[in-house]
């Protein structure tokens, strides 16, 4: 289920310029706006078809159904199914049309699409205790048939989620109360794509209590999720994050241009002096550019970078958390509308210690090499990166034996490694991490 590109943008755009308030007062009205339009321009099409003599059918707006199954195929019965659809012109806001799947997990929208105007669509089913499922289309690859724009019947299938504890705190870990936030889009680690626009939230927004804590069943640890998220008082914003069994998220924003988050253990404790590697990627044309910084998490277990993206453009991130002790992770993002970055929050998780005795392409020790950790995938097939340009805190050269001591990788990880020489290029060399102890790599001719 890819997401459809012009769809993200134009919902994402549509939460950054409203809030769900003005979302949810204004929706009705818009809609009836949208359909006099419509009424209207149909009105001129009728009179212009008779004129020329030609049938109107062509002009009817085209049906969306389809069915929800539960995971071991039977039907799910009773599900909430939303559909949103997104009239590709300016100042026409989504319609949103809701219901229920039948005793055969059926569901139907009869005559949601338009017939002659570009369109997406995207349907949403939600179920307690079920992963956000979607299904996103655009006009441009549905048929048209006699009755106008239409998709075939939908197919989709839950998957079991499991309760993810979030919990919203200050800069002083003090918890924040009433915030509101929704899944927004969940990648899982097969690279399904599931992306719900805040249109069609309003089923699924949930607010912390007084202890800032909101458990969620949209998603499963391991996945890549986008929240969308109100601090009281405040706009919708975006966190991005990879999901574990608790995850608490930061509301400290970062100043314009600036990447914050926070670093902390599987029991919540911050990490303190944690190194974060951030790259961010801009796009000239033909031209690309990386800068690597680098910085540490503070007392708090936060960090804060000034002025590293340029807002308002396009632009790139990858963030990765490594400290001494536990195994890195990533977030990489790509802000298509140039917006501020909402905070970065990591939860780490224990590494093994490893010695790694790198070898040349003859089998000798490769003494003076210096080794950095590239890449892991863990046993949820979830991939963190390290850009290795900005990493040097966390690259060791091999003694006389070919030897480092080396963590940042869990046990089960498939491991990668890079290894350079000078006056040589690098190269990449990958193993298994079974648990602690003894690992060999070679170099290859």
């Amino acid at each position: 289920m890819r997401m459809n590109e012009s769809l993200v943008l134009a919902a994402v755009a549509i939460m950054l310029a409203s809030g769900a308030n003005a979302a949810s007062e204004q929706g009705e009205a818009r809609r009836e706006q949208s359909a006099t339009r419509r009424s209207a321009a149909e009105r001129d099409r009728e009179r212009e078809r008779e004129r020329e003599g030609r049938s109107d059918e062509s002009e009817h707006r085209g049906d969306v159904s389809g069915r929800v199954l539960n995971p071991d195929g039977t039907p799910a019965i009773g599900v909430t199914v939303t559909a949103v659809v997104q009239v590709r012109e300016e100042h026409v806001p989504p319609e949103v049309f809701n219901g229920t799947t039948d005793a055969n997990g059926a569901f139907e929208f009869p005559e949601v699409l338009p017939s002659d105007e570009p369109w997406d669509l995207s349907v949403l089913a939600t179920a307690a205790g079920f992963a956000l499922e979607a299904s996103n289309v655009s006009s441009g690859r549905a048929e048209r048939g006699a009755r106008g724009g239409r998709v075939e019947p939908l197919r989709m299938r839950f998957e079991r989620a499991q309760p993810v504890r979030l919990r919203f705190v200050d800069v002083n870990r003090a918890p924040v109360a009433g915030v509101s936030a929704f899944t927004m889009r969940r990648v899982t680690a097969d690279g399904s794509d599931n992306f719900l626009p805040l249109a069609g939230a309003g089923a699924v927004i949930k607010t912390s209590g007084a202890d800032g804590t909101v458990t969620v069943e949209d998603f499963s640890p391991g996945d890549r999720v986008t929240l969308g998220i109100r601090p009281p008082g405040k706009q919708w914003e975006m966190r991005s994050f990879v999901a574990d069994q608790s995850t608490e998220l930061l509301l400290a924003p970062a100043p314009n241009g600036g990447v914050a988050g926070s670093v902390r253990d599987a029991d919540g404790e911050p990490i303190v002096g944690a190194n974060v590697f951030i790259v961010t990627t801009t796009w000239t044309g033909a031209t690309t550019t990386a800068r690597p910084f680098a910085t540490r998490t503070r007392t708090e277990g936060t960090f804060l970078t000034r002025d590293i993206c340029t807002l308002g453009e396009r632009y790139g991130l990858l963030v990765t958390a490594a400290a001494r002790g536990y195994a890195f992770k990533s977030l990489e993002t790509v802000q298509e509308l140039g917006a501020a970055m909402g905070a970065v929050d990591f939860t780490l998780e224990p590494s093994v210690s490893l010695n790694l005795r790198v070898l040349d392409a003859v089998g000798q020790p490769l003494v003076g090499a210096r080794v950095c950790p590239a890449r892991r995938v863990t046993t949820m097939d979830v991939t963190h990166v390290v850009a290795v340009k900005a990493a040097d805190r966390i690259t060791l050269t091999t003694d006389a034996k070919g030897m480092v001591t080396l963590d940042g990788f869990a046990a089960g990880d498939h491991a990668t490694v890079e290894v350079s020489q000078r006056g040589k290029p690098s190269t990449q060399l990958s193993f298994d991490v079974a648990g602690a102890g003894d690992v060999e790599v070679q170099v290859k001719p």
